[in-house]
């Protein structure tokens, strides 16, 4: 959903820009018009009234925000409002001579009447009011259709969106539970970007840390696994042709200080996980005591996950024989398990109790999701009763941090169902 409500720049520039011409126009052609004898009597130029300033400089004014707005604008409901705001300027201009008798004092038109001949009076009757008015009421017409209708490509967008929310909570709630073997292996990515193409560096460096890569030398990564084919997706997506990826081994003789394992700090994530580890066994036991009531299994539940979730973004997943003793992942794992499902039934309970302020039958859908079910699921959105859920069909229940984090979203704000 949030991909569909943006938009592309261009999507309304040309429209935009045209409006903001109008605008323009519309609102200065009364003054610099009689320099040219096309304007209305008296035809004096840079002379203000109030029939100008109403019908001409208000909506021209009117027109060039809205323009501005579809201009600038990358979200789809401010890029509709602007185009409102210019449709709106354009009907007036269309019709607001027409009606300026209703309040002008004596009854009259609020503007005097076109000079010149016959043609020039009928183009400058088009031009400053009726003609200008229906184009600026077709383009932005024109900009409200297409931002109204979401695309087959931002359709996609969005789809992609959802699945690489998908595929993080996947990520999430399954890091650290398997050990694999270690084939010695290393996986490389060496990349050479400009620049002036900064953005596509700093996508690719969030790319690198969420597959499990940090960076050993400038411009060489390194991961402990085989992430090679990953890495060439990534580097498809983002259109870039300077980089190569590939797999390699260490050879003997090499000091300590060039091990590929110096890329991480491993003491400052060993005191990350002995933090969380007091954290969450506290709250466990507390849990298991009955000591928690759900007004605070709410918070928590939501901690506890916020927490959890950074580490697959810290840890590269090393192989056992890389990593110091009593390395504390697993430890950390099983006490983040067991105090998200203990506090479920709670946290979905508290979540009930705020939706029942507003709706009574809304309230008995909210469910909450354990942390099995979302690891098979990936984290969608509950449909029905499963195991660790509270047995109701409907919506997700949740309000903890985003289950669904993705490459670069350290503190993304949604989350799985509690």
């Amino acid at each position: 959903m949030a991909g569909m409500l943006r938009v592309p720049r261009t999507r309304g520039a040309l429209s935009g820009a045209l409006l903001v011409l109008l605008g323009l126009w519309g609102g200065l052609i009364a003054f610099v018009g009689p320099y040219f004898h096309f304007a209305y009597t008296p035809g004096t130029s840079w002379t203000y009234t109030s029939g100008r300033l109403w019908l001409e400089i208000l909506p021209g004014a009117a027109t060039v925000l809205g323009g501005l707005i579809l201009l600038a604008s990358r979200v789809r409901p401010v890029a509709m409002f602007g185009a409102w705001i210019a449709a709106l300027a354009g009907a007036w201009f269309a019709v607001g001579r027409v009606l300026s008798p209703l309040w002008n004092a004596h009854g009259t038109v609020a503007l005097g009447t076109p000079i010149g001949g016959t043609v020039t009076r009928t183009l400058v009757a088009l031009t400053y009011f009726t003609g200008l008015g229906v184009i600026i009421v077709f383009l932005a017409a024109l900009s409200i259709g297409r931002l109204t209708v979401i695309g087959v490509r931002d359709a996609r967008l969005s789809e992609r969106a959802a699945q690489i929310l998908d595929e993080g909570a996947r990520h999430i709630f399954s890091f650290g539970r398997d050990t694999q073997p270690w084939d010695g292996m290393w996986s490389l990515v060496a990349f050479s970007i400009p620049e002036q193409n900064r953005a596509a560096r700093d996508a690719l460096r969030k790319q690198l840390r969420w597959l499990g890569f940090a960076p050993l030398y400038d411009g060489l990564w390194v991961a402990p696994r085989d992430q090679a084919s990953e890495v060439v997706g990534q580097l498809s997506e983002l259109g870039i042709s300077t980089a190569t990826a590939f797999r390699a081994a260490t050879v003997p003789g090499i000091e300590p200080d060039g091990f590929p394992q110096r890329a991480w700090d491993l003491d400052d994530l060993h005191a990350r996980y002995e933090g969380f580890i007091t954290y969450a066994e506290e709250l466990r036991e507390r849990a298991l005591a009955g000591r928690i009531s759900p007004v605070e299994a709410l918070v928590a539940r939501t901690r506890v996950m916020d927490e959890w979730r950074a580490f697959p973004g810290l840890d590269p997943d090393l192989p056992g024989e890389l990593l110091p003793d009593a390395w504390p992942r697993a430890a950390a794992r099983e006490l983040f398990i067991a105090s998200y499902d203990l506090l479920g039934p709670l946290a979905a309970h508290r979540v009930r109790q705020i939706i029942a302020r507003y709706s009574r039958d809304l309230a008995t859908k909210a469910a909450y999701h354990s942390s099995e079910l979302t690891a098979a699921a990936g984290g969608g959105a509950a449909t029905g009763a499963g195991p660790g859920s509270n047995g109701s069909d409907g919506a997700d229940a949740g309000a903890g941090a985003d289950a669904g984090a993705g490459p670069g979203r350290s503190r993304t704000p949604l989350a799985p169902a509690p």
